[in-house]
This record gives structure tokens, C-alpha cells and sequence, in this order.
């Protein structure tokens, strides 16, 4: 692992490809929020139905959107061209995240197709992105890891299209993204990639930080909206009486 010096740049500003970035760019911080939203959509689903099977459940997925999401990580630490195509397939990579976001409540569930298609598209974009920016070093790696990530959606369209009442079936195909993930780590950990530490820090700092304000601005909204409710409870009792 390479941990070069300071680059006045952002990654997308590197010199060539197989470099390694020391900043983090402005897209990696817009595909962080989205990202975000996703940690927020998990916390609204645990909240409606905080048993044992839901938590398993959003835990197994988000392993899987966890996978990708640091995939992209590592694409944007080696240095990917500043150009036009490749600005529009990491904000077609941030729709992707998006729709995934949205779709992530049914999960493995009836009517999770969409986010397993948005899953398949988001790997998709990174194994072509990955393949033609990161390097003839990564080359061999990434042909073998790319199509292990596509398949990683596989299960989640299946068990989409089980329909109800089919829960064994389901947590058999909850597995397989996980056993997938492991064999793709497995074969990365033997490539040769060129990756700045620091970069990585500021990365995850920086989603920490989004997160932490998300936080603060969904506490704040409920407490709000539940200060007016009382505020107008109160009122109503007072003229009552």
C-alpha cells in the first residue's frame, strides 16, 4: 500500500491511472450522501419492526450495499481520469445508489426488484469504471471480482421473485451474497493495488461526520414534530376547559 505525498488535487485530478489519490473529490462526497440516506432507510425499517428476522434481515443487506459502497471507495483511492464519461458513470452510479436506497425496505422481500436491479447496475458501473481507470495491474483481479460483484444482485432477484410465504428460501438466498463477498475479498487480497491510507481516513471521516448531522436533523424533525403535537394538545385541553 502506497502512501505518497500530498496532492493539491482531488482524486479525479491524478495524473494517470493506477495512481493512488490523497484527496477526496467532490462526486466521492455526493455518492457519500446518498449513501447516508441508505443508513437512514435500514434505521426507519428496524424502527417500524424491531425483532430478531428484520435485523437479520437488514443486516444481511447491508453487508452486501456496505460491499459496494467501500468497492467505490477503493475505485476513487486509485486515480480515475477527470472526464466527462467518467463523471457521468459515477453520477449514473450515484442514481443507482439512490434507487438501491429507496428499493431497500423490500429487500429480499416481495417487490425488491428494483433494488436488486439498481445493485447489479451499481456493480456494473464499477467493475466497467475499475476495468478501463485503475490500472494494467488490476486488470486480471478485477476480471474475476467484477462479475462476482454483478452476481451478488442475483439472489436479491430471485428472492424478489419467490413471492410470499417462501421465508426458508429466502434466508438460504440471504446467505449467498455473503459467501459471494468472501470469495471477491479473497481474490483482492491477493492484487496489487497502489492505495493511499490517508485517503480512505478523510473518505470514512467524512461519512461519519454526514451521518452524525443526518442524525442530529432527524432528531431534531422528530422532537420538533412531536413538541407542535403537544403544544396543540395542550391547547386543545386548555380551551376545553
Amino acid at each position: 500500500m502506497s502512501t505518497g505525498g500530498a496532492s493539491p488535487g482531488p482524486v479525479a485530478r491524478a495524473v494517470g491511472p493506477g495512481r493512488a489519490a490523497s484527496r477526496v473529490s467532490t462526486l466521492e462526497l455526493l455518492l457519500d450522501l446518498v449513501f447516508v440516506f441508505t443508513v437512514s432507510q435500514v434505521a426507519h425499517v428496524v424502527a417500524e419492526d424491531p425483532t430478531w428476522p428484520t435485523i437479520g434481515r437488514v443486516v444481511l443487506v447491508m453487508v452486501a450495499v456496505w460491499w459496494m459502497y467501500d468497492a467505490f471507495a477503493w475505485l476513487t483511492n486509485q486515480a480515475v481520469r477527470d472526464t466527462a464519461a467518467v463523471r457521468l458513470l459515477l453520477i449514473g452510479a450515484m442514481a443507482g445508489f439512490l434507487v438501491l436506497s429507496v428499493g431497500l425496505p423490500d429487500a429480499l422481500e416481495p417487490g425488491g426488484v428494483p433494488f436488486a436491479v439498481a445493485f447489479m447496475v451499481v456493480a456494473a458501473i464499477h467493475g466497467s469504471l475499475y476495468l478501463a481507470r485503475g490500472g494494467a495491474g488490476t486488470t486480471a483481479v478485477l476480471l474475476c471480482v467484477a462479475p462476482l460483484n454483478v452476481l451478488i444482485g442475483v439472489p436479491f432477484l430471485v428472492a424478489a421473485l419467490l413471492g410470499e410465504g417462501r421465508d426458508a428460501a429466502r434466508w438460504a438466498l440471504a446467505l449467498l451474497p455473503v459467501a459471494l463477498i468472501l470469495v471477491a475479498s479473497s481474490i483482492a487480497r491477493r492484487s496489487p493495488f497502489d492505495l493511499t491510507a490517508s485517503h480512505f481516513v478523510e473518505r470514512h471521516g467524512l461519512l461519519v461526520i454526514i451521518a452524525l448531522g443526518e442524525s442530529v436533523v432527524s432528531v431534531v424533525r422528530t422532537s420538533g414534530s412531536t413538541g407542535w403535537a403537544g403544544r396543540r394538545s395542550w391547547r386543545s385541553s386548555s380551551r376545553s376547559r
